[in-house]
């Protein structure tokens, strides 16, 4: 990864990156994350979340209430700052963001989490990454701690099915674009046999794991029949997808 590149793409985007990519993804995103969450509420209270690569701090926003206390981890200044303006509206008082390198975080913090989540974060380090990533997260968490992952994931060529792609047409995200050209220098799907076979490797018990396309939004707060639709296509192509979620726990 080119750290510099990688930083000052996302600094660009921080402004605009909840309207472009989470708000159509929001109802999908959902039921992504909803057997996992309901599975770490059962478990909750955690003293401490880790976020790495918190970005704009969605997962924080999802997550946050479980634990008592929350540390964001980043390196992009610009995706903090929209981070910590979003924290601050939702009254999440014991939240702490960090600018630095995930890496270097973890290793300074061993024995240090309950639950450490990490959202599109590991595709962007590369395949080459991997097991010293997940391991150092597992180092990072106390004994029985949990994990929650999701990355892009796919074998080769992405064919998304037909439906999908006749609705993601008329999407909220299909109406929405970054102001800036640039491109997300680090963009790379992980296959997804070689990403499980990581994590399990790295010493963790997948507890629950979801496959799914991404379904977008036709607008921004969409109703019952909407989401029931968003729903049904992902219940017709379940097993399939470019993103893959998993839940585990430190073995």
């Amino acid at each position: 990864m080119d750290l510099s590149k990688d930083i000052r793409y996302h600094d660009s985007i921080a402004d605009e990156y909840d309207q472009v990519v989470l708000a159509p993804r929001e109802a999908a995103t959902r039921r992504l994350f909803a057997p996992a969450l309901r599975r770490l509420a059962a478990n909750a209270p955690f003293a401490q979340m880790i976020d790495l690569g918190c970005g704009t701090g969605h997962m924080i926003r999802r997550a946050g209430a479980l634990a008592t206390r929350v540390t964001g981890v980043d390196h992009s200044p610009g995706m903090l700052a929209t981070a910590r303006r979003m924290a601050e509206a939702q009254g999440l008082r014991e939240v702490h963001l960090e600018q630095g390198d995930l890496e270097d975080f973890l290793a300074a913090h061993p024995d240090h989490a309950d639950l450490v989540t990490a959202v599109g974060v590991l595709h962007h380090l590369g395949e080459d990454s991997l097991d010293r990533v997940l391991a150092a997260i597992h180092r990072s968490l106390r004994p029985g701690g949990w994990v929650l992952l999701a990355e892009p994931v796919a074998d080769g060529p992405i064919v998304e099915p037909a439906a999908i792609t006749r609705w993601n047409q008329a999407s909220l995200a299909a109406r929405r674009g970054y102001r800036t050209a640039e491109e997300d220098p680090d963009e790379a799907p992980l296959p997804p046999a070689l990403l499980r076979a990581a994590i399990v490797r790295a010493g963790f018990a997948p507890v629950h794991e979801r496959r799914r396309w991404e379904v977008y939004n036709h607008c921004e707060q969409p109703g019952w029949v909407e989401r029931l639709r968003i729903e049904w296509l992902q219940w017709r192509h379940r097993g399939t997808g470019f993103i893959y979620a998993c839940l585990a726990r430190k073995a």
